[in-house]
C-alpha cells in the first residue's frame, strides 16, 4: 500500500513538473519558491528526475544507445531516422 501511494505521488509530481515546465511564468514562480527550501528542492528533483530516468529507460527503443537515454521520445525518433538515413546513404555508395 505504501509503495502504491509513493508511486502514485511520483506520477503526480511528474505531471505537475511537465505542466509547470511548459509555462515559463509559472516555472519562474515555482523555481523561486522551491529555491527557498533547498532540502525540499533536492528531494523533489531526485523524485522527478529519478522517475523520468526510469521512464526513459523503460520506453527507450532498443536501437538507441544507453548514453542517449536522456533524450525525449521525439528525439529518439529523430535519432533513429537520422541513423537510418545515414545507413541508406552508405548503402548507395
Amino acid at each position: 500500500m505504501k509503495m502504491a501511494l509513493k508511486s502514485r505521488a511520483i506520477v503526480v509530481l511528474q505531471h505537475a513538473s511537465l505542466y509547470v515546465n511548459r509555462r515559463p511564468r509559472l516555472r519562474r514562480v515555482v523555481v523561486a519558491l522551491v529555491n527557498r527550501f533547498p532540502g525540499m528542492k533536492t528531494r523533489l528533483m531526485r523524485l522527478v528526475m529519478g522517475a523520468s530516468a526510469s521512464f526513459a529507460q523503460r520506453t527507450r527503443p532498443p536501437d538507441i544507445p544507453a548514453e542517449l537515454s536522456q533524450l525525449t521520445p521525439r528525439a529518439h525518433r529523430i535519432y533513429a531516422d537520422l541513423k537510418s538515413a545515414i545507413e541508406q546513404q552508405k548503402g548507395q555508395r
